[in-house]
């Protein structure tokens, strides 16, 4: 009976937020963003697909913390718990199954994106809304630094699913303590999306009825509330990426100076957006917003409110200049070009709508042609990748052909900067060392190694590394 009783109270809630009907859109959704990943990996940028080795060392602390002594309650004390927590789970599938969890969650935030945005606007589950979604997703994976950001940036990968699925739920009208709850573990995942978060709940506000604007100031609280407790945690446990300990000319010395974060911010903007991915955004924006009477004001706003949310996700990063890398300026893809799904409407109206939506449709195809010298910029990670590839093909085998029982075991030739020994608990993920030993040799091509990654080096029993005189 008590059973019974469960069943039927859950079959009630679910038939309450309407979740019957999620699964299959999202499946749907998210079977396409995978299709279309591998179309524009494969077509246009690199040429190949082959997403799922690594490039750099980072992408092997999941299967190092999966395999190394530290307890759950470690990670109470570490920078961005959730997110090295996630690390750790993960790390569990082994070195590549962590880079295919990484890449689900690019396609589920894709995914998720366009169910949030469609129902905001009520947009009909159509042809058109179709054949927006895989212009979306061109827009998002063919982006110059997708390929090499998106599964190594897995923290704000994270963080942006945790808020998007704090959205969806919010659409239920789900309480603000779970809302609440959300926001915490998305910020201590990483602060990538905080200021994107608060920019559209204003939006929301503008468009919102007054009986419904208490609910988005108690939201806009949380959030505020939920990331004023994340940095106060991360200061706790001295995170680097706070300027904890950071001396000047340090990678993480925080710069809030206006020149400084500007001019950061125009860095990011220039790196990431083509001239045709910004009239591309720009032209549909004034179309929305010219035709607001026709396409209503939801459309007319989210036109425009979506870039600027997107363009703030570059904010955060731009407060470190000394830390500055191009691919961050991917993370504002998923907003940017959200505006992509109403292209549409456009379509509907026909006369002059119809040419500014020809007129979009031609600059997002061009993109990539116009973003060509931007690609270039990736060789070297590339190289970097396809060395892992080999090199972790040869562990693999290598490993396996170990005699038993213990041994010393020098290693040499790994004159490239990043290797599985750096972070040495990962190869068990590769087999069992039983006794194994390894000296490393280190070459001065390598480049210096980062004061985290010396720490890291100096607590591995089995791993040892030596530099030649």
């Amino acid at each position: 009976m008590r059973f019974a009783s469960v069943r039927k109270r859950v079959t009630r809630l679910i038939a309450f937020t309407g979740w019957q009907r999620w699964p299959a859109e999202a499946v749907a959704l998210t079977g396409l963003a995978f299709a279309m990943h591998a179309g524009v990996l494969a077509w246009i940028y690199p040429g190949y697909y082959s997403p799922f080795w690594p490039h750099h060392h980072d992408f092997y602390i999941p299967a190092a913390l999966a395999h190394s002594p530290i307890s759950y309650f470690d990670f109470l004390a570490m920078p961005r718990p959730i997110g090295m927590f996630f690390f750790e789970v993960t790390g569990h599938l082994g070195i590549r199954s962590a880079i295919a969890v990484n890449l689900l969650l690019v396609m589920l935030n894709c995914a998720i994106t366009a169910m949030i945005l469609r129902r905001i606007t009520a947009l009909k589950l159509n042809a058109a809304f179709w054949t927006c979604f895989l212009l979306y997703l061109f827009l998002v994976f063919s982006h110059p630094y997708q390929y090499v950001w998106s599964t190594y940036d897995v923290f704000s990968q994270l963080s942006y699913f945790l808020l998007a699925c704090a959205a969806m739920l919010c659409l239920r009208g789900v309480g603000i303590s779970i809302l609440f709850g959300f926001f915490v573990c998305a910020f201590l995942a990483k602060e990538t999306f905080a200021l994107s978060a608060l920019f559209l709940c204003m939006a929301w506000w503008m468009l919102a009825k007054p009986r419904s604007r208490p609910r988005v100031m108690y939201v806009s609280a949380a959030l505020g509330m939920a990331l004023g407790i994340a940095l106060v945690i991360n200061r706790i446990n001295k995170s680097p990426f706070l300027g904890n300990g950071a001396i000047a000319g340090s990678p993480y010395q925080i710069d809030f100076s206006i020149g400084s974060m500007f001019s950061e911010w125009i860095r990011y903007a220039d790196e990431g957006m083509s001239l045709g991915a910004w009239l591309f955004v720009a032209v549909l924006a004034f179309a929305l917003c010219l035709y607001r009477r026709v396409v209503g004001p939801k459309l007319s706003v989210l036109a425009w409110a979506l870039p600027v949310a997107g363009a703030l996700a570059w904010l955060p990063n731009s407060v470190i200049p000394n830390h500055h890398y191009p691919g961050y300026s991917w993370n504002g893809s998923y907003l940017i070009y959200g505006s992509a799904l109403f292209l549409g409407t456009l379509w509907a109206i026909r006369q002059w709508a119809g040419m500014f939506a020809v007129a979009a449709s031609c600059l997002a195809i061009a993109t990539p042609a116009l973003s060509a010298a931007r690609y270039s910029v990736n060789e070297w990670v590339l190289e970097q990748q396809h060395r892992q590839q080999r090199l972790l093909s040869e562990l693999a085998q290598r490993m396996h052909q170990l005699p038993s029982g213990e041994h010393s075991i020098l290693v040499t030739g790994l004159d490239f900067p990043f290797s599985p020994f750096d972070y040495g608990y990962s190869l068990l993920s590769l087999g069992a060392l039983d006794g194994k030993h390894f000296s490393v040799v280190t070459y001065a091509s390598q480049g210096d190694t980062s004061a985290a990654l010396e720490a890291a080096r100096k607590q591995l029993p089995f791993v040892q590394f030596v530099t030649p005189k």
